[in-house]
């Protein structure tokens, strides 16, 4: 068989073939939380960690998914080296999915800060006192989170100028 019709094949480099798989940094600077979680998940079963289980339910929040959230802090809380303000970001968690109460409880026992304020401050408004809503609100700072509470809260109440001269002023100095 001087001339074959099988023409010889050219060898290709497998690794050219393969894409890299992503960086947790990628996926959070491309507010990708879903592909975050997958990520952590499956670090989570090969190597797990304080750091993936804290990044695991801060992917879990921000992507919506606040029930995912509240149990991965409810279970961090347990561990003796869990850091103090994983308590605050499960009152967060609670905030979304209704669970107030609970939140409030937790909150009330924490160290004085802008978070524990910025959460006391949302419980205040939702329960409809607003002794303590005037109160919490006293203690907000010109911080960039605590402006955004309080147009927040401005919001909630129908007030739609001032919360939208905040955002205005905010987005134009941080972009």
């Amino acid at each position: 068989m001087l001339f074959s019709r099988i023409l010889p094949r050219k060898k290709v480099d497998s690794r050219t073939k393969v894409e890299k798989i992503k960086e947790l940094d990628e996926f959070l600077d491309s507010r990708d939380y879903t592909g975050a979680i997958a990520l952590l998940e499956h670090k989570q079963k090969t190597e797990p960690s304080l750091q993936n289980s804290l990044w695991l339910a801060y992917c879990a929040y921000h992507g919506g998914e606040y029930q995912t959230a509240a149990q991965t802090y409810e279970t961090l809380v347990k561990q003796k080296d869990c850091p103090q303000e994983v308590n605050l970001y499960l009152c967060c968690a609670y905030l979304m999915i209704g669970q107030n109460d609970d939140a409030r409880k937790i909150a009330e026992k924490q160290p004085k800060g802008e978070l524990q304020n910025r959460i006391l401050l949302h419980l205040a408004h939702k329960s409809g006192d607003d002794k303590k809503t005037s109160y919490y609100h006293s203690l907000l700072t010109t911080s960039v989170e605590d402006q955004m509470c309080y147009a927040a809260i401005n919001f909630f109440r129908g007030h739609y100028g001032e919360p939208m001269v905040t955002y205005k002023s905010l987005i134009t100095e941080h972009r």
